[in-house]
């Protein structure tokens, strides 16, 4: 049934596969305890679930994503570290397909993105394909990483979104620059007190970059770090509206990114939309009883806030329906894509997004969270085998 692996990207504060939460406590983040990866692999597909970083910016998951895969250093650019300030080199990793791109079974893979890993597959996808213009014009070209050479395009077979931050959501741009600021004080500061603690071998934030914590490969004792040392560390990244996940997952960063990229030719796209609100009063909406407490407070920002400068970014009442942290409307294609309504039987083509019909899902339905076992593997399943008949 394998044709093409297929590569699942966390969304925020998510973890992948090495973390300790799966190969210590089985809990997936794809399918938490229901045994999804396992499942599918039985099943004769080839799947990996690799961390990019629970916290870190779309540019910098999309690096660790390249290393994770083809093995070596992370390589964030020379542009880009030193316009942000982290460091340039990062982790260094043996790679889970080393021979991507070469003909047969690994010539492709499919990428499946949740929540902000779906802006995280679609960067990635666009980066492999057309690179950076500016780390090549800025890198030495025998220093110059190759994902952002570009030219590797034909190596993507489908990117596909569920509940993604493809348009970013209301509910991080509610917040407002201020409170967004102060939680990037408040995340660095455990990430600081933390990663670097035996916690961190069940939960990585994946963060040295920016000097709140240390290589792990370079620690040989594993302890809690004082965050009062790393406040001028914190100041600087939280500082930066881009490479920075709490601006980036807002309406306006987001909006900026996607002028940026686009589609490319040979690639399919798909993008799965969840709602569990419904309409109420005055044209708002409530959120649906069987919404998960995870989502419910989020929920109900989402379905019934829009600032004055939302209203003056174009953002409606049709975006108050929500699958809780997310618009239901920013989860389907990117605004600055032409996009087609999915129908069954309908033949789809590469180049073209798809927004596929809207379930009713909340945001962490994706994950397995009150869904039954066998909803989840089939859905997954049937999904995996939708990519393996595509040419």
């Amino acid at each position: 049934m394998n044709k093409y692996p297929t590569v699942f990207v966390h969304g925020f504060i998510g973890w992948g596969e090495e973390d300790g939460l799966t190969s210590k406590l089985g809990i997936d983040y794809f399918g938490l305890k229901h045994g999804l990866q396992a499942y599918l692999r039985e099943q004769g597909f080839e799947v990996y679930t690799p961390a990019v970083g629970p916290f870190n910016s779309l540019w910098d998951r999309c690096c660790e994503l390249y290393a994770k895969l083809y093995g070596g250093t992370v390589d964030y650019g020379k542009v880009h570290s030193e316009r942000y300030g982290h460091e340039r080199y990062g982790r260094t990793y043996p790679g889970l397909l080393k021979d991507w791109g070469q003909p047969g079974d690994h010539e492709k893979i499919n990428l499946v993105g949740h929540s902000f890993g779906g802006p995280t597959a679609r960067m990635f996808d666009y980066l492999m394909a057309y690179g950076s213009e500016e780390e090549r014009a800025g890198t030495p070209a025998e220093e110059l990483s190759g994902l952002f050479k570009g030219g590797k395009g034909h190596q993507i077979h489908t990117v596909t979104t569920l509940s993604g931050v493809n348009n970013g959501t209301t509910y991080a741009s509610f917040h407002g620059v201020l409170v967004n600021k102060f939680l990037c004080y408040y995340v660095l500061y455990f990430v600081t007190l933390l990663g670097n603690s035996w916690v961190g071998k069940y939960y990585d934030p994946h963060m040295e970059q920016w000097g709140v914590m240390k290589n792990p490969e370079k620690v040989k004792v594993r302890r809690f770090r004082l965050p009062t040392y790393e406040w001028l560390k914190m100041h600087r990244y939280a500082q930066n509206r881009f490479d920075n996940s709490a601006f980036e997952l807002g309406l306006y960063t987001m909006a900026d990114i996607n002028k940026d990229i686009h589609a490319h030719e040979g690639t399919y796209y798909f993008a799965h939309r969840a709602c569990r609100s419904h309409k109420s009063l005055f044209g708002l909406q409530t959120p649906d009883k069987e919404m998960s407490l995870f989502c419910l407070d989020a929920g109900y920002v989402t379905s019934h806030i829009i600032t004055p400068k939302m209203r003056r970014f174009g953002i409606t009442k049709d975006w108050l329906a929500t699958d809780g942290y997310v618009n239901t409307i920013a989860t389907g294609a990117p605004l600055t894509e032409e996009a087609t309504e999915w129908k069954e039987g309908m033949k789809v083509t590469p180049g073209h997004w798809y927004n596929m019909p809207i379930e009713k899902k909340d945001h962490v339905s994706w994950n397995g969270l009150k869904e039954s076992r066998q909803d989840v593997l089939s859905y997954y399943k049937a999904l995996l085998t939708k990519f393996a008949n595509l040419d």
